[in-house]
């Protein structure tokens, strides 16, 4: 108590100070303390590196949950086939969070995102900064629809620079459309993704003339990569500061 006490009669700058250098995870029991503390502690600037992990009791009051005062400034959301594994519920998750304009990264592991609409899809990634999407088997990732979505609305804006998309079926998207996103990225991670040989041949060819990748994974396609010809593969890895292909 006598602690307490003397805390709290610290300057209040100082106080701002000691519990900027405190985590979330310490945070949450300092909000407790006192009306004081509590204000202190749910400055959403302290939230910003909190990572909001989707779970069955947020789904019928996530409009509430992401209202609260600290997580205004919320960026990260990840969804977990581990803590919420029903397609609907996910769906009303996700056309919520969707729209929320400060989150810019997203981690979804094994959840079906499948009764979610591929415009909203596409409109949410392209949004973000940072996705990671994979599925927990093969044959749960995003439908043929999304996927498609998902691409031609890259082509035409979008502010993602890293995507993880692996274990996705991208077998059906345009080539050509798929060279373009893929080297308007900084890092891409296609590891399985039932790739063709003119996917890979088209995403190495036009890094030659115009590319941002700093990395890129396309390895586990391996009946994709038996007829690229090697002198595009060995100029793309001159040019890929990352390349990973085998």
């Amino acid at each position: 108590m006598e602690a307490e006490r003397l805390l709290s009669e610290l300057p209040l700058e100082i106080l701002r100070i000691i519990v900027a250098y405190l985590p979330p995870k310490d945070l949450l029991p300092v909000v407790l303390v006192s009306q004081l503390w509590r204000e202190l502690g749910e400055n959403p600037r302290l939230w910003r590196g909190f990572t909001l992990c989707i779970r069955r009791e947020h789904v019928r009051r996530i409009e509430e949950v992401l209202a609260i005062r600290r997580l205004k400034h919320l960026q990260r959301i990840q969804f977990s086939k581990l803590c919420l594994n029903n397609a609907t519920d996910n769906a009303t998750v996700f056309n919520v969070i969707a729209f929320k304009e400060s989150v810019k990264e997203l981690i979804i592991r094994g959840s079906d995102l499948s009764k979610v609409s591929p415009d909203v899809i596409a409109t949410c990634l392209n949004n973000m900064d940072k996705v990671e999407f994979v599925p927990h088997i093969w044959g749960t990732g995003l439908t043929f629809e999304q996927v498609d979505a998902l691409f031609v609305k890259m082509k035409v804006e979008t502010k993602l620079r890293v995507l993880n998309i692996r274990s996705n079926n991208l077998s059906r998207v345009s080539a050509k459309v798929m060279a373009e996103c893929v080297n308007n990225l900084e890092e891409v991670d296609m590891w399985n993704t039932s790739l063709n040989t003119e996917q890979v041949e088209q995403m190495l060819l036009v890094s030659k003339h115009r590319t941002k990748l700093k990395s890129l994974n396309i390895s586990g396609n391996y009946f994709a990569m038996l007829d690229v010809p090697k002198d595009i593969i060995e100029y793309a890895k001159q040019i890929i500061p990352t390349l990973e292909y085998c």
